[in-house]
């Protein structure tokens, strides 16, 4: 029988050094009158499931708490906080810290978009906050917990059957319970209950085999559109020619690959074989090339050519631009494969207000672009414009940001960074005006002697007379103005992001700016040319400031002013990155797009 008043913690032990440190933890805790608290050591487990099953059988104590050895316990009322939710929610059968309310397609709840909780976390290598939504009641009930800690009241066996490794044992576990008619909650925690000091996690095979099991023992019955998909994923293409390799880290390339990695299409992208694709090793990983045969090199031509041959069997097919290819490629498709679904994203800006479109809006052209499923435009701005005098309606649908990791959002303490303005780019190109921020930062220099000007990015040939000339005339900014070249490694790019207190945008031209993006996701405040994208990204210059495009005068006024207000900088980064992940995080971008096909 039972005991009410006993709590046993279980833990798995390979590490007697880090166990011991955790036990720390839980003799530091204040135990509630009455109760008696035991900790059960299993050591060297290869099947999780069955160590728990047989602590289940030698512990005799209602409140288990499973847990990582990894996990130090810091709030000291931690038993009671827990027991209280219990005593007053019979129907609760397993609580945690962290989860989600929402098993993806793919069966990795950490890339769910609807996570709840908190926790001290150092899988980046570094102790800091990870957090979700808030829970705003006593607790939240959701569909799976992390099995860092697991909490219940009711004892129901550990699938050791199916998952005797240590992979998937904790979603499996979660669903058991919901299956019994159990609720899974996370609990409200004011301050977060534990650290987890865990290791950088790789998946491998075993993970992988372990995902498949968790999907056709569970996701056939609890997601239907997994079920649909068993046997033939839908299969989404983005057919773009010119696709190089920066692209894939780009709409270009992030579209197709978050349909894939996040909503179980089967994602390619179609593109000539202009270069080679790191990125398809580690950024974009589980996207797929399909190289378009060079017949004629003319894209219009050759990207007919390829629908002819592959029409049938895309079931969304993905377009850029409105440009007669477009046209000529969305009548061929839909021709061959009526049921197939097509979205065009214009990728367009402000030129769109000045050109005249009436060659483009004919009759026959209105009826092509009547075929597509849905339309896009990136900026508010546009996406009023075009509804307002265009025969077609679109939807608005930003860009995003990249990330490795969108799961677990870290954020930027505006502490670690340094008094550096950044910028990232194709540095030297007309339509990015590097000059113009060059030439503002000469402006103001004197005034900020303590600030340096970050300029990252390749450098065009042509513009490198024009650094030798205004370093010769400005010497006294060698030290200040810092060049870094290419830098491929995405995560040290972010790095620059992090490093930077302000990012400034220059640019003449852009349909949407993913660097302000980037830079926002990373807590920068945002100066920046007034292009399209700009109200969007700075929240109506909530979070930063504009100035005319190529007005030297205005960008100093901008710089100086932003440099001297630390309490503006300050205030702005911690909410500026709660910003860009709940308006341009690719996922709920794509979410939309899901949802809208």
């Amino acid at each position: 029988m039972l005991n009410n008043r006993k709590i046993c913690f279980i833990i798995c032990v390979n590490d007697e050094k880090i166990y011991k440190e955790a036990l720390l933890y839980i003799k530091n805790l204040n135990v509630p009158e009455g109760y008696q608290v035991d900790t059960l050591c299993i050591k060297n487990v290869g099947n999780i499931g069955k160590a728990y099953n047989q602590a289940i059988q030698d512990s005799n104590a209602k409140y288990k708490i499973y847990m990582h050895e990894d996990v130090f316990i810091i709030n000291k009322h931690f038993i009671k906080d827990f027991v209280n939710i219990f005593e007053k929610n019979e129907k609760i059968g397993m609580l945690g810290v962290v989860g989600s309310k929402k098993i993806p397609v793919n069966g990795i709840w950490e890339e769910s978009t609807d996570k709840y909780g908190k926790v001290y976390n150092s899988h980046t290598e570094k102790m800091k906050l990870l957090e979700f939504h808030e829970v705003s009641n006593e607790y939240e009930n959701v569909k799976t917990l992390d099995g860092l800690l697991m909490i219940t009241q009711y004892d129901i066996p550990w699938r050791e059957d199916i998952f005797d490794d240590c992979y998937f044992y904790d979603l499996s576990q979660c669903v058991e319970f919901t299956k019994s008619e159990y609720d899974v909650a996370v609990a409200k925690q004011t301050q977060p209950w534990c650290m987890h000091d865990s290791e950088i996690f790789t998946i491998n095979d075993h993970y992988e085999y372990y995902r498949k099991l968790f999907l056709d023992q569970y996701l056939t019955e609890y997601s239907p559109k997994y079920n649909i998909k068993q046997n033939t994923e839908l299969k989404f293409v983005t057919l773009f020619p010119e696709c190089d390799n920066v692209h894939l880290i780009k709409d270009v390339g992030m579209i197709p690959y978050i349909m894939h990695k996040y909503f179980g299409y089967n994602s390619s992208v179609a593109t000539y074989e202009n270069s080679k694709f790191p990125f398809l090793d580690k950024e974009v990983k589980g996207l797929k090339l399909d190289y378009i045969t060079r017949y004629t090199s003319n894209s219009n031509l050759d990207g007919y050519v390829y629908l002819v041959q592959n029409a049938k069997n895309i079931d969304v097919l993905q377009l850029f631009h409105l440009i007669p290819r477009t046209l000529n490629w969305i009548n061929i498709y839909k021709h061959i494969n009526p049921k197939g679904k097509v979205y065009l994203k214009l990728d367009e800006n402000v030129r769109i207000k000045n050109n005249n479109f009436n060659d483009i809006f004919n009759e026959t052209n209105v009826n092509i672009l009547k075929q597509c499923d849905l339309i896009s435009v990136e900026t508010k701005d546009l996406y009023a414009y075009i509804n307002k005098k265009w025969p077609i309606k679109v939807a608005y649908i930003p860009n995003g940001f990249f990330a490795h990791d969108y799961k677990n959002k870290m954020h930027i303490n505006y502490e670690e960074k340094e008094n550096v303005i950044c910028t990232v780019g194709r540095i030297g190109n007309y339509f990015k005006a590097t000059e113009i921020l060059m030439e503002a930062f000469k402006i103001v220099s004197i005034h900020i002697p303590n600030w340096k000007l970050k300029i990252v990015g390749p450098i065009e040939k042509d513009f490198k007379p024009y650094i030798e000339k205004f370093f010769r005339e400005n010497p006294q900014l060698i030290d200040q103005i810092i060049f870094t070249g290419t830098i491929v490694d995405r995560e040290k790019v972010k790095k620059e992001y992090e490093n930077a207190k302000i990012f400034c945008l220059t640019s003449r031209l852009e349909s949407f700016a993913i660097v302000l993006v980037e830079a926002i996701s990373s807590g920068c405040y945002i100066i920046t040319s007034n292009i399209p994208s700009a109200n969007d990204i700075t929240n109506n210059k909530k979070f930063g400031d504009l100035f005319k495009i190529d007005n030297i005068k205005e960008l100093s006024q901008c710089i100086m002013n932003a440099c001297r207000n630390e309490e503006k900088l300050k205030s702005v980064c911690c909410e500026v990155q709660d910003y860009a992940y709940d308006k341009f995080n690719w996922v709920k971008i794509c979410a939309k797009i899901d949802k809208l096909l």
